[in-house]
């Protein structure tokens, strides 16, 4: 039987592998914490004029190392991605949407609130 401390033990935000041809490597996708979503939904809510769209803020918020480190300061690099390819950046925001259990819709609706 599941306990706490068993559940809170396990590694279950793994992290998905995309290859980044057009950057000349790969990368990862991570997933989100519960906390790290709500924060990510927040801001898309609360800030999505201001400091750039939502596909730049989620990927952003996931793009990760093979330990899950992210690879750009969240909110801080979201200008600087924001100057890079849409066509790669909509690539990883399709990931990331797919992995953390969001669709488009979802993403719709926080930046109308």
């Amino acid at each position: 039987m599941l306990t706490k401390d068993s559940i809170l033990q396990v590694k279950d935000t793994p992290y998905i592998n995309v290859e980044i041809p057009e950057w000349g490597g790969n990368a990862f996708v991570k997933t989100l914490t519960g906390a790290e979503r709500l924060r990510l939904e927040a801001d898309i809510s609360q800030d999505a004029k201001t400091n750039g769209p939502a596909l730049t803020r989620v990927v952003c918020a996931t793009l990760c190392d093979e330990q899950g480190r992210l690879l750009f300061d969240y909110p801080k690099d979201i200008d600087a991605l924001n100057t890079k390819s849409v066509k790669v950046l909509h690539r990883l925001f399709d990931v990331a949407l797919k992995v953390n259990a969001l669709s488009s819709k979802d993403v719709d609706e926080l930046e109308k609130n």
